[in-house]
């Protein structure tokens, strides 16, 4: 996959994000719509959240401390990693004003896009420090980002579908 291939999965993927969201009027944006009480902000910070662990895992070539555990498994230093990172996530940005989230959210997205623009070619097709047994560069972006998107815009879809 080459950068302007995975940028463009993105700027879809981020579009139909966008539209799902700019659809909730800004009032019922901070309303709880998902499991735990999260609301569309709370869902905004998330994903701003792991485009930056997402960055900083290719910027270091790694991750410390081990991968993550995907969500209902156990990460390689025990329990539930990614939940916990989500379930802190949540708790340090639930008093949050949508406005500051929106703007976050929005810098961070630029940010993610601008880093790929800039990753030398071919990276994406890389294994992180080269080990095999590490996912390849573009899955991580990828995964946290145009994957993430539709992931969470179906969340909401059908969040409003149930109401």
């Amino acid at each position: 996959m080459t950068n302007e291939e995975l940028l463009a999965e993105i700027r879809q993927a981020r579009a139909d994000f966008d539209a799902v969201v700019a659809g909730i009027a800004e009032g019922r944006r901070t309303e709880p719509m998902f499991e735990d009480g999260w609301s569309v902000k709370d869902v905004l910070v998330h994903i701003a959240t792991w485009e930056k662990i997402a960055m900083g895992v290719v910027r270091n070539d790694g991750y410390p401390g081990g991968p993550p555990g995907e969500s209902g498994t156990d990460g390689p230093e025990g329990g539930d990693q990614a939940d916990a990172i989500n379930a802190k996530v949540y708790a340090d940005n639930r008093n949050r004003a949508l406005a500051d989230v929106e703007a976050e959210a929005e810098r961070t997205h630029t940010e993610m896009r601008d880093f790929i623009a800039a990753l030398p070619e071919g990276r994406l097709d890389e294994r992180l420090a080269g080990d095999n047994d590490l996912p390849l560069v573009g899955e991580i972006l990828s995964g946290n980002s145009h994957g993430h998107y539709a992931e969470h815009a179906e969340w909401i879809r059908d969040a409003l579908a149930e109401q």
